[in-house]
């Protein structure tokens, strides 16, 4: 990134602050900057968790635990089943 963009994607920035703090959700500049802050962190807590989900997946895959999916049929009903045991939070057996 140029120094010019980054300047103007500060600038940019800063009026948004500026935006959000004259219309009331933040009382002031440093409240809006540890609000951006917080969600930036639980967003990485986010992705982490979710590489550590995905390493999960593939040393059980790597151990020969995994599901087969053969055909774009048997991926629709498999993702199906998942999302309604996601939304009922009953577990039907495969």
């Amino acid at each position: 990134m140029s120094a010019v963009a980054h300047d103007e994607e500060l600038a940019e920035l800063e009026a948004f602050v500026e935006r959000e703090v004259a219309r009331g959700r933040y009382r002031t500049r440093d409240e809006a900057v540890t609000e951006a802050f917080r969600l930036l962190r639980k967003r990485e807590q986010k992705l982490t968790n979710l590489r550590a989900e995905i390493q999960v997946g593939l040393d059980q895959s790597q151990r020969g635990e995994g599901t087969v999916i053969d055909g774009d049929e048997a991926a629709t009903a498999y993702f199906d089943r998942l999302r309604t045991e996601a939304l009922t939070g009953t577990v039907d057996p495969p």
